[in-house]
């Protein structure tokens, strides 16, 4: 087996079908797809079953009780039998039915761990592909120029971890699985990745498509709280392995949290996140970052 595709789904009737057949259309032959149901209340676990009985390669695995995406995706890794691993999320999709072959092509020739191709987001709303704007630096990961060998050190990005391929044995190896968290899940697991890796092969082609612009974001005080607790995590790999850029983004990223969720919050106030971050990172990291975030995300 080439690859396993892993599809946490849920409630994601609306878009599933263009997801799965864009994973059932790509030309590397010999994959899998593992599509995990975390309790979905619309069509979502009856489209997966449908894909299953008529293809295969689909293969549908249900959650007991509602865990989140990450559950989801650590179940499938644990029955993935691929020699590298993919992510899709439900709602995304493949622009380009070589995108896995691809990325198979260059892991294989170059006996990569971690391959990556480009990103770019589709908005519903605007029926376009958008381009990252001048106010979205954090969002320059997205594109590779050329092919090669990219060292983290050099890098020091957290995001788009679904166009990379893994390779299954390095996952194992290495121990590393998503956190059981509601948010900010897939920064932790794709920095542990990296920072276990050194370094990742890069190729110029857009090889995943996200979907943007159709739903509102909503946080609940767990989702927050996993932020927080996701967020904390990764700043503390970022102090652990001297990555200035990655500790950079992490304050640029709590402040939109700060910004994003004061309705959600409610009497949760500035003073009482600084509070919460100052227990979970070392003092040196949650002193710098809401040093920030107090002078930044406070401004409303």
């Amino acid at each position: 087996m080439k690859v396993s595709v892993i599809v946490p789904v849920y409630n994601s009737s609306a878009y599933l079908r263009d997801c799965l057949d864009s994973i059932a259309s790509q030309t590397i032959g010999d994959i899998e797809v593992i599509c995990v149901d975390d309790c979905s209340h619309d069509d979502s676990r009856v489209i997966c079953q449908e894909y299953a009985q008529r293809d295969n390669r689909f293969r549908l695995f249900v959650l007991d009780q509602n865990s989140g995406a990450a559950a989801a995706r650590n179940l499938g890794i644990a029955h993935a039998s691929g020699e590298y691993v993919a992510f899709m999320d439900a709602d995304d999709w493949y622009p380009a039915k070589d995108s896995l072959e691809v990325l198979y092509q260059a892991a294989t020739e170059q006996d990569a761990d971690l391959c990556a191709g480009c990103i770019d987001r589709f908005d519903e709303a605007q029926g376009e592909i958008v381009a990252v704007g001048p106010d979205e630096a954090h969002l320059a990961c997205f594109d590779f120029d050329h092919a090669g060998w990219i060292s983290y050190a050099d890098w020091q990005y957290d995001y788009g971890f679904t166009r990379f391929l893994y390779r299954l044995a390095f996952l194992q190896k290495q121990g590393i699985e998503f956190p059981l968290l509601r948010r900010h899940e897939d920064p932790v697991f794709l920095v542990r990745c990296l920072v276990a890796a050194g370094s990742f092969y890069a190729v110029p082609h857009v090889v995943y498509r996200i979907r943007m612009g159709y739903k509102r974001m909503r946080f609940s005080e767990q989702q927050v709280d996993d932020a927080l607790e996701g967020i904390s995590q990764v700043l503390a790999i970022s102090y652990e392995r001297d990555l200035p850029q990655l500790r950079h983004w992490q304050k640029v990223l709590m402040r939109q949290y700060v910004v994003q969720t004061e309705g959600v919050l409610g009497d949760f106030f500035l003073k009482d996140l600084i509070a919460e971050i100052t227990r979970r990172v070392p003092s040196k990291a949650s002193s710098a970052v809401w040093k920030a975030v107090k002078r930044d995300g406070g401004k409303r």
